[in-house]
């Protein structure tokens, strides 16, 4: 496995585990997360003996629908989603770190990320770099997301003053409802080669990632609410003794112990709301925190763009290093088609982290910022460049004609492009500005 298809089967995991943490306003322990997140990989271990048990005792059915159906819920999705829910229950659930509802979606997606990325490994061992690049688009997103539903679920149960049975129910039956048909249409598809099978597999990746989206924007919006609700405390006073910025575990919990102390006559609560202070040490890290905003769906849109691009510009990438693996536009390289191909994949795969970054920082505080000039030029450069290194790819094919005056052009584009590009780039910076 070379380290192209590395970098294809772990990144996409990582960009969008990167975007869900990052909406976190109040973010998670890092070692808490990697704990999850290897725990979520090792969970790996129960599923495949829970398989290898039930194959001693049951045989797939040889009927088409039923065999998938069988496959893909009661060998996949069933064991898959109960062992990752497990991780998140026994690492994250009891800690202290669990201050808030949103940090059950920052778990959930760490679990998930840590066993589909181990997953990823062992199939792309297997088929190699064109598996790879299919996981990267839909298995990948699949766990992610189902990981974020079962999340906010879990999150709910944490933070609910009635019984949470129904919340965990939800946690584990809806992500293993939805994993469960897309593996179905997957594994229908390919015994049979039926387009029934296509339209569940496809519509059902969709439907999750979508239903991801959108829970986890509710449970950003609503974070503080339901936590206002959980304690019995004030929401607006919750709301503005909780500023947007990066507080620990330790200082969140401090905050509440002094509101739920609130006295509650009038005399007592006017006195309170005038003389009201935090700790020294609690405003320190109060007023330290960096700021934060929500990204919007504009935010999202850069972020989704960015990893497309990664993944297209690492396919581009890899189709120049190891073009004999694909046929037949591999047959027909040279050497300067293929390098053409590495670097134009290359330039992509920059341009993807860039836009990646912007949909991570959107309405964040940064120390750049770029003019709709700039923007214009970016995009143009980086079109005019994309097109000149595909015109040289195709000019260096075996059999192709060589054409001076169109080789002179595609130089004159390549350079045109990067400097239109580079002169975007780093110009016109402004500091303290959002962009």
């Amino acid at each position: 496995m070379n380290y192209i298809t590395i970098a294809v089967t772990v990144l996409p995991s990582i960009l969008l585990f990167l975007y869900i943490y990052t909406h976190d306003e109040h973010p998670e322990p890092k070692s808490l997360i990697t704990k999850v997140a290897l725990g979520g990989a090792l969970s790996a271990i129960p599923v495949f003996l829970f398989v290898m048990l039930l194959n001693n005792f049951f045989a797939v059915p040889a009927d088409a629908i039923e065999g998938s159906l069988y496959t893909a819920f009661i060998q996949a999705a069933f064991p898959e989603e109960f062992f990752k829910m497990s991780v998140v229950m026994l690492i994250a659930y009891g800690n202290i770190a669990f201050d808030e509802p949103y940090d059950g979606i920052v778990y959930g997606a760490a679990s998930s990320l840590g066993f589909a990325t181990l997953e990823n490994f062992l199939y792309v061992g297997q088929g190699g770099l064109n598996i790879a690049i299919i996981r990267a688009v839909t298995a990948i997103p699949l766990h992610i997301f189902c990981g974020v539903i079962m999340g906010y679920f879990i999150g709910r149960a944490r933070f609910t003053r009635t019984s949470p049975v129904l919340w965990f129910g939800l946690a584990y039956l809806i992500p293993a409802a939805l994993h469960g048909f897309y593996d179905f249409g997957a594994f229908f598809a390919d015994r049979t080669g039926d387009e029934v099978g296509v339209a569940v597999f496809a519509g059902t990746l969709v439907f999750t990632i979508i239903m991801g989206i959108i829970l986890l924007k509710s449970l950003e919006k609503n974070n503080v609410k339901y936590m206002a609700h959980f304690y019995g405390i004030s929401l607006e006073k919750l709301k503005s003794a909780i500023p947007k910025g990066v507080l620990t575990e330790s200082v969140l919990p401090q905050i509440i112990k002094l509101l739920k102390d609130e006295p509650q006559n009038q005399d007592q609560l006017e006195s309170f709301e005038n003389n009201f202070t935090f700790s020294s040490e609690l405003q320190e890290k109060i007023s330290s925190s960096e700021t934060r905003k929500t990204r919007g769906f504009v935010g999202f849109l850069y972020a989704f763009l960015g990893i497309s691009m990664v993944i297209i510009g690492g396919f581009i990438t890899s189709v120049g290093a190891v073009p004999e693996a694909f046929p037949p536009v591999g047959e027909k390289m040279t050497f300067y088609s293929s390098l053409s191909y590495i670097i134009t994949g290359f330039f992509i795969v920059i341009n993807g982290l860039f836009s990646f970054k912007k949909g991570m920082f959107r309405n964040r505080k940064l120390h750049l910022s770029r003019t709709v000039k700039n923007r214009v030029g970016l995009f143009s450069g980086f079109l005019l460049t994309l097109f000149s290194g595909f015109g040289f790819a195709g000019t260096f094919l075996k059999d192709s004609k060589f054409d001076l005056n169109g080789f002179i052009t595609l130089i004159v584009m390549t350079i045109s492009g990067l400097l239109i590009w580079g002169i975007s780039l780093f110009s016109n910076k402004k500091s303290g500005q959002n962009i």
